[in-house]
């Protein structure tokens, strides 16, 4: 994939993270926590696998 390809989707996804986030506002608190603790590991996992794909070499 290119790089350039790879940067757009992640802006994307993190595009989509915070529309989630927002949208996370309107749900009850505790549901909330458990909602935003799912989205922290995957923000998390996602980045962690994006950068090293970004760094490599075509």
């Amino acid at each position: 994939m290119p790089i350039n390809l790879k940067i757009q989707t992640a802006f994307k996804n993190q595009k989509m993270l915070f529309f989630l986030k927002s949208e996370l506002e309107r749900v009850p608190f505790f549901m909330n926590l458990w909602i935003q603790d799912k989205l922290q590991l995957f923000s998390e996992e996602f980045f962690r696998h994006l950068i090293p794909c970004l760094l490599k070499e075509p």
